[in-house]
C-alpha cells in the first residue's frame, strides 16, 4: 500500500497544484472553459499510458500522472461549483447528497469496468498469467511476461482514454461565465 501510494503521489501533487488555480480562473471565466481544458490535460497524460512498454521509464509515468492530476484538479472543483450554481440554498443539501452518491457510484463502476477490461486484455495477451499471482514468478518468467503485460495495460488505457474523451461533451455544456456574485 505504501509503494502504491508513493507511485500515485505525482497525481495528487498535480491536482493540488491545479485546484487553486482552476478555482481562480473559474471565478473569472466559468467552468465551461476550465473543465474542458482540464479534461484535455487528463487525456494528454493518459496518452502516455497507452504507449507503455516493459521498459518505460518510471519518470515518464510519474510525469504523465502529474499531468493527469493537473487535469483532475482543473475539473473537480469547477464542475462541482457549476453543479451548485443557480441552486436555491434550500436545495444544496439534497444536491450535495446526490452529487456524492453519483461520484461514489461512478468511481466504483469506472474502476470495476477498467479492471474487467484489464483482466480481459491480460488474458488475451498473456493467457498463461490469467489468474496467476505474478510476484512469485521467477525473475526470468517475470521478464518474459512483462512485455505482454505492458501491452495489456496499454490496450486497457486506450479504453480509458476513449471513456475519458466522452467527458469532453458534457464539459463543453457547462456555463462559460461565472454567475454574478451578490454583494
Amino acid at each position: 500500500p505504501l509503494a502504491t501510494g508513493l507511485l500515485l503521489a505525482p497525481q495528487a501533487l498535480g491536482a493540488a497544484v491545479a485546484m487553486p488555480l482552476a478555482g481562480r480562473v473559474t471565478d473569472r471565466v466559468g467552468a465551461g472553459l476550465v473543465v474542458p481544458a482540464g479534461v484535455v490535460l487528463g487525456l494528454l497524460g493518459t496518452v502516455a499510458y497507452t504507449q507503455i512498454h516493459a521498459d518505460t521509464s518510471p519518470v515518464l509515468l510519474a510525469a504523465a500522472l502529474f499531468v493527469i492530476g493537473l487535469g483532475l484538479g482543473a475539473t473537480i472543483m469547477p464542475s462541482m461549483a457549476a453543479a451548485y450554481q443557480g441552486l436555491p440554498p434550500a436545495m444544496i443539501p439534497r444536491a450535495t447528497s446526490a452529487i456524492n452518491t453519483l461520484q461514489r457510484m461512478g468511481a466504483s463502476v469506472g474502476t470495476t469496468a477498467l479492471a474487467v477490461i484489464l483482466q480481459h486484455e491480460i488474458t488475451a495477451q498473456a493467457p498463461a498469467t490469467a489468474g496467476a499471482a505474478l510476484a512469485p514468478l521467477p525473475d526470468a518468467a517475470r521478464t518474459a511476461v512483462a512485455p505482454l503485460l505492458a501491452t495489456a495495460f496499454g490496450h486497457a488505457f486506450w479504453d480509458a482514454l476513449a471513456i475519458g474523451a466522452l467527458a469532453v461533451v458534457p464539459a463543453l455544456l457547462l456555463p462559460r461565465r461565472a454567475a454574478p456574485t451578490s454583494g
